[in-house]
């Protein structure tokens, strides 16, 4: 984690701390491969290689939160609370001020608004997904990573 925390503490455009948080979490906490590979299965299918950036960028995102509406049960909800909580426990975290702020300012938006689970869940799935996948795909994953 203290690679993510310098990236954090180090990104002036992260400002974002619900996007803080999702980054500083990891995806196999609460996805395991089988759901990353659902995913990559999905996209690669219905996302056609000719398609527009936009358009496809559109429709990967789609996928990628029907996939987590589909495959997310009450334990992702129980998992994603428990790992709000452990980030919470541990600050601030001595060295990183800034993305001290930052989580801080992510779990309290995560507690106030439950909604905010599912975009979190969302950015999770995306850190299961297969490597190999077709060039279009990977182009996709690295443009919904930027």
């Amino acid at each position: 984690m203290d690679e993510k925390l310098l990236a954090i503490e180090e990104d002036e455009e992260l400002t974002e701390p619900v996007e803080a948080l999702a980054f500083a979490l990891d995806g196999w906490r609460l996805w395991d491969d089988e759901d990353g590979e659902a995913f990559h299965d999905e996209a690669a299918a219905q996302v056609p290689e000719w398609l527009g950036d936009e358009a496809a960028d559109r429709r990967f995102n789609e996928i990628l939160a029907e996939t987590v509406e589909r495959r997310s049960n009450e334990w992702h909800v129980v998992r994603l609370q428990r790992m709000v909580h452990e980030v919470r426990l541990q600050l601030p975290l001595d060295g990183y001020p800034r993305a001290s702020a930052l989580l801080e300012q992510g779990c309290e938006r995560f507690d106030a608004d439950p909604a905010l689970g599912k975009v979190i869940a969302t950015e999770l799935l995306v850190d299961v997904v297969p490597l190999g996948a077709p060039p279009f795909v990977e182009e996709l994953l690295d443009r919904l990573a930027a």
